[in-house]
């Protein structure tokens, strides 16, 4: 488990298209290379989350047979914090974190236009929820 503050979590589970699981190892190789462990499995979360990323300890953590969504919301906090450096991912609230997410999701037809409405209203309201919509 990470310590206090450290993870970014995506909480609860809303369906949608399962990530592939040869894909899922291919992300496992790509991250590992980088210097991130990636985690698939309930055991790696708290209860009622469905993915983490903690750049302190660099891991990236997602429940069992995690959904698209799960994954591109967790790896996205990854691609900020490789094109932001260590020093000036930590630096940056939560807020600023969960905007960069939000925007890569919906700035992606592919992506956005992949999820449920479950999941597209989800990420909106999340945004809302944390102080962020730009």
């Amino acid at each position: 488990m990470a310590a206090k503050g450290t993870t970014d979590f995506i909480e609860g589970r809303l369906g949608g298209v399962l990530y592939d699981t040869t894909k899922l190892g291919r992300l496992e190789g790509y991250l590992g290379r980088r210097g991130v462990t990636l985690q698939v499995g309930d055991e790696f979360l708290p209860l009622g989350k469905a993915g983490g990323f903690d750049a302190v300890n660099g891991r990236l953590a997602l429940k069992s047979n995690p959904t698209e969504y799960e994954v591109w919301h967790e790896l996205n906090h990854y691609i900020q914090y490789r094109k932001l450096g260590p020093e000036a991912y930590s630096a940056q609230g939560r807020i600023a974190k969960e905007q960069y997410v939000f925007d890569a999701l919906e700035n992606s037809p592919k992506r956005w236009g992949a999820l449920t409405p479950e999941q597209r209203t989800h990420a909106v309201d999340y945004i809302y929820a944390v102080g962020g919509i730009r």
